[in-house]
């Protein structure tokens, strides 16, 4: 599977980083390509799943979220599924360094199409799917810097 790593610095304490990262209500305030997302159970937490419309590399699919992995304020991870049979993994762990919060996370997503789907991602998935994270976590970076967390 294909696999996206990126790291950010966010000047704001761990504890208010991971509840943006972990509450599903307002990601959409900082995800660029959530189109609209419903919690489906209570949460957020261990087991806590959501179902979204996503935006992926110019199309909208439908996906079921599930938290497999909950530990705050340092780790999160999420198993997503969509509806073409595609997967995906999004693994977030928080370190307090200085006055604010190193974000680290590792993205693992498949494709479908065999050879066709590897070309693409090599071609367009991949670059899309750096820029989405990149400008996803800006936007969350300004937001907890601003103080609207």
């Amino acid at each position: 599977m294909p696999t996206v790593q990126h790291e950010v610095y966010i000047n704001g304490p761990v504890e208010q980083v991971f509840a943006m990262v972990a509450d599903a209500d307002r990601a959409k305030e900082w995800s660029t390509n959530l189109v609209s997302i419903r919690r489906t159970s209570d949460g957020p937490g261990l087991g806590a799943t959501t179902e979204a419309v996503m935006k992926i590399a110019g199309s909208e699919q439908r996906a079921k979220g599930r938290c497999t992995a909950y530990d705050p304020p340092s780790h999160i991870r999420l198993e997503t599924a969509f509806e073409k049979g595609n997967k995906g993994r999004r693994e977030i762990w928080l370190t307090p360094e200085g006055t604010g919060t190193r974000l680290r996370l590792e993205q693992e997503y498949s494709l479908p199409g065999g050879l066709f789907g590897k070309v693409l991602n090599a071609v367009v998935v991949e670059r899309q799917v750096k820029s989405d994270i990149e400008e996803s976590f800006s936007r969350l970076r300004a937001l907890v810097e601003s103080g609207r967390a």
